[in-house]
């Protein structure tokens, strides 16, 4: 997924979220509860990401990577990527 509408110049698509935690199972029909997302393994789903346009950190100078851009996420996320134009900002939950 990305950010929609895309994000205009001087600003990251930003994935936020969580990935872990309680196992959530898709129904008898494999469907997903509302605000999760099927997983492609044991019929599991996982929590969908939130999306949003962010600016770009001016320490960045034009080139995002976790290392300039992680004050876009709020701790303890983890920062993560970008991958395909979007900068993710994920919570780990055992």
């Amino acid at each position: 997924m990305t950010c929609s509408p895309a994000c205009t110049s001087g600003l990251i698509c930003v994935a936020s979220g969580t990935e872990g935690g309680a196992i959530i199972n898709a129904n008898d029909a494999g469907v997903c509860p509302s605000g999760t997302h099927p997983t492609g393994f044991e019929n599991r789903c996982e929590h969908d990401l939130a999306y949003g346009c962010m600016p770009i950190p001016g320490a960045c100078g034009g080139t995002v990577t976790c290392t300039c851009a992680a004050v876009l996420c709020k701790a303890p996320e983890i920062c993560m990527g970008p991958t395909n134009g979007v900068l993710s900002c994920i919570l780990e939950a055992p």
